[in-house]
């Protein structure tokens, strides 16, 4: 995660209330814009002993995308990120599908220049989710993907 990014804050707790029923350990690894190559959070998932890890979504993160993923790959560590995450080398991503978000604001944006009252308007959350299974990067890790997992997939990278 960004440290640097104030967005995570919501997102930290809800990721620990996931995992520990789950039975899973949860660690907050760093990773710096100044460290090109993210050399202290790979080791301090060594250290840690990590056996897979979650790259938050936050535009520094996804900028480094694909020095991420090259570097999970490297270090022999799945990965999950957004659906981009896992086109640049990551093994699996999960997230908003956001073409449709922005359909309903243009919608949204639509009613109030034809005189809706933004206070009135609906608020949704996210409906549409998409995910991507890279079997390529799985194929390389070692790693069998279930088929009930790729049947679910909306994207399977060969």
């Amino acid at each position: 995660m960004n440290p640097a990014n104030p967005m995570n804050e919501p997102i930290i707790p809800a990721m620990r209330n996931t995992a520990e029923p789950l039975n899973l350990r949860l660690h907050q690894i760093a990773a710096r814009v100044d460290d090109a190559k993210f050399d202290s959070a790979f080791a301090e998932m060594r250290a840690k002993r990590v056996e897979a890890f979650v790259v938050l979504d936050d535009p520094m993160l996804i900028a480094m995308a694909p020095v991420v993923a090259k570097r999970a790959l490297a270090e022999r560590l799945p990965s999950c990120g957004w659906p981009e995450f896992a086109e640049v080398g990551g093994l699996i991503a999960y997230g908003i599908e956001f073409v449709s978000l922005y359909r309903y604001a243009a919608a949204l944006v639509h009613k109030v220049l034809n005189g809706a009252k933004p206070a009135e308007l609906p608020v949704e959350r996210a409906t549409r989710f998409f995910m991507v299974v890279n079997r390529q990067t799985a194929d390389t890790l070692g790693l069998h993907v279930p088929d009930i997992l790729l049947t679910r997939a909306d994207q399977v990278i060969e």
